[in-house]
């Protein structure tokens, strides 16, 4: 009797044992899960302000690049007139004699 008594006793404790043990994984697993979503979601929000940046960026630039050609087209445009002033400049100061140069 003493020793069914013991093995009873083995058997309870064991499987109280095993019980405990997967109860514990389980909770930890669901607790990994959540923190594994949290991260995510934090990496996420994270990477989605990193492409607004980027976008951001994108439009400055484009911006900065339009404003190049607005400001390259003028350049070229008083080159030319600055030329043109030169070239009736010179005509003039020998139309009338003058020589400064």
């Amino acid at each position: 009797m003493t020793i069914e008594v013991m093995t009873l006793i083995t058997v309870v404790s064991l499987t109280l044992g095993i019980v405990s043990t997967l109860l514990n994984l389980r909770r930890n697993s669901r607790v990994d899960t959540k923190a594994t979503i949290i991260e995510t979601a934090n990496l996420n929000n994270k990477i989605d302000n990193v492409l607004i940046g980027i976008s951001e960026l994108k439009v400055k630039l484009n911006t900065m690049e339009a404003d190049q050609k607005d400001s390259r087209e003028r350049i070229i445009i008083l080159e030319q007139k600055v030329k043109t002033l030169s070239i009736a400049m010179d005509k003039i100061q020998e139309h009338t004699g003058m020589n400064t140069k």
